[in-house]
């Protein structure tokens, strides 16, 4: 049975504008796609004062700011995978896979963009690079999203479901052959926003939270999201996040360490009740579920204590959340891309149909050569 060892740097840049997420891996697998994996060196780059603001207010901007703003963050992306490479003596590296940047998401409209030119990025690093892993489910009738359920199946067999707590929190479950996955709510997109307000980046361990009250009538109109009551919804966009919820966290009248309490219970409420629609997946198994908590939020310890209460209360079964090293919690999304990647190098299926909503399984993204 042949082996082979193919490595590759993924990037990674979630909605919540924490950074660059680079992750260096090396894959081992044989012919029957049996993979292994090793992350050799992985680390985030903060992104500049200037790129943290040119990202979030890039969909305010007119169609020629919007194509220079994605060459020019190719090059970004190349300048720091060359850093990278220079700081951790990276010699061996078969190609980068590169998620971009998610400006407009709308799949209902059939259209979803991430900005960070492949060209460019090609040019800048002098190596092949794998990107846009969005549009081809999307154009195949998909949501484009999520992309996580393709790595957890193949790299993380050892667990039933699989939480990640990034700008926006999503989940998969899976069990024998039947996989589901999808969206459940904003996160730290909404988390920092309110942290914001204290001129902070982000709550650290959830210290601002702990300090508050939960305001019902907040928590109801965070609860009474359109989103929730979408059954063909899968996906959630950034501008659906900017446009319904954001506006209901500029009310002066509560205080910031209320507002960032109840912001905890409705994101900890919302993960409960969909992990509680997956139960039924599970009745004719006795065992513990276990549950993978990644993603920046899973530093949140509050937040994962609040979480975990609701867990206790939705269902006879015990479900264990189980929260990994840094570098997992942290590197997962860029590992994810990497593997995305890797399955695109060998022209293998990267998206799950089953998943997306799409007419058929996909391979997801483009190849630019240096």
């Amino acid at each position: 049975m042949t082996k082979r060892w193919i490595h590759v740097i993924g990037l990674m840049s979630g909605s919540s504008l924490d950074g660059l997420d680079l992750c260096y891996v090396r894959f081992e697998g044989t012919e029957t796609f049996e993979y292994n994996y090793e992350i050799l060196n992985a680390c985030t780059y903060p992104f500049s004062d200037v790129w943290r603001s040119r990202l979030a207010h890039l969909h305010h901007q007119n169609a020629e700011i919007y194509a220079r703003t994605h060459v020019y963050f190719g090059h970004y992306l190349g300048e720091l995978v060359n850093r990278f490479r220079k700081e951790f003596d990276v010699q061996k590296i078969d190609f980068i896979a590169s998620h971009g940047h998610t400006v407009f998401h709308d799949p209902s409209k059939s259209y979803t963009a991430q900005i960070g030119d492949g060209a460019s990025l090609a040019t800048i690093t002098g190596l092949p690079v794998v990107c846009d892993f969005r549009s081809s489910d999307v154009a195949m009738g998909g949501e484009g999203a999520p992309l996580a359920p393709i790595v957890e199946r193949f790299l993380y067999p050892q667990f039933d479901m699989f939480l990640n707590l990034g700008g926006i929190a999503n989940i998969t479950c899976i069990h024998n052959d039947i996989i589901v996955a999808q969206d459940i709510c904003a996160a730290n997109q909404l988390l920092n926003f309110v942290a914001s307000k204290e001129g902070m980046s982000y709550d650290k361990d959830g210290a601002l939270a702990r300090k508050g009250v939960v305001n019902d009538t907040l928590l109801d109109q965070l609860n009474q999201w359109d989103y929730f009551f979408d059954e063909q919804k899968r996906s959630i966009g950034n501008e659906m996040i900017r446009q319904d919820l954001l506006p209901l966290l500029s009310d002066t009248s509560i205080i910031n360490t209320d507002m960032m309490a109840t912001v905890v219970e409705h994101v900890a409420l919302q993960i409960a009740a969909q992990i509680r629609s997956y139960i039924p997946l599970f009745a004719n198994s006795d065992k513990v579920l276990s549950l993978l908590c990644t993603g920046g939020g899973a530093h949140n310890g509050f937040l994962c204590d609040v979480l975990k209460n609701y867990l206790n209360k939705i269902s006879e079964k015990e479900i264990q959340m189980v929260i990994p090293d840094s570098e997992t919690i942290d590197h997962k999304e860029s590992l994810l891309i990497s593997f995305l990647g890797l399955r695109r190098w060998e022209l293998n299926w990267n998206s799950l149909a089953s998943v997306t909503g799409a007419e058929k399984n996909t391979i997801k993204g483009c190849i630019y050569y240096s």
